[in-house]
């Protein structure tokens, strides 16, 4: 009747969206019907290892590994997924009379075949997400600088002036390289 641990074998099962992952998780349990898994159960053990890791491994094919957005991950580690999966398994080892106390990931990552690729497409949406702000900040920065220009009265620009304007000022705020100045001196 004394708590103990368990933890699953590391499984590789296909995600919600059909990815490869790697998976584990300890589960803390005690006997509370002592009658139930001596009687009930060939080998209480072998029967905790055989449906928790049953329950693990339908409860990574229900969930995306990472969030897009519109639901629960694996990686997120909700507490919702977390409190599934504990039902899940108790419900499976009730008739052995083992009570789950609590349960956790320990392990979860992609599989090693894809987890240079995902790799690759996180670092690209992070890039694309650096993108967006550094446009969406030049916008910005044009549009004022074109609105205080003709506020002030400092310079009246044609409409053709200020898309030039507009084009270099874009050019050197999301160049990747540092601007070098171009002077015309020639009084065009």
């Amino acid at each position: 009747m004394k708590t103990s641990n368990y933890v699953t074998a590391t499984l590789k099962v296909n995600d919600a969206s059909g990815t490869p992952i790697e998976i584990a998780a300890a589960i803390v349990y005690h006997i509370e019907n002592p009658a139930a898994a001596v009687l009930d159960v060939e080998n209480v053990y072998s029967f905790l290892q055989i449906q928790s890791e049953s329950a693990l491994r339908t409860l990574a094919t229900h969930y995306p590994y990472t969030n897009d957005g519109n639901s629960d991950s694996l990686s997120g580690n909700s507490e919702s997924i977390i409190k599934r999966f504990e039902n899940m398994v108790q419900e499976r080892v009730e008739l052995a009379g083992i009570a789950i106390d609590e349960v956790r990931f320990t392990h979860l990552a992609y599989a090693p075949e894809i987890a240079q690729a995902m790799l690759r497409r996180q670092q690209a949406e992070a890039v694309i997400l650096a993108r967006q702000t550094l446009v969406r900040g030049a916008i910005s920065m044009v549009g004022g600088t074109v609105k205080e220009l003709e506020k002030r009265g400092i310079v009246n620009m044609s409409d053709s002036e200020k898309a030039k304007l507009v084009t270099n000022m874009m050019t050197v705020l999301l160049s990747e390289e540092n601007a070098a100045p171009v002077l015309n001196v020639s009084g065009d």
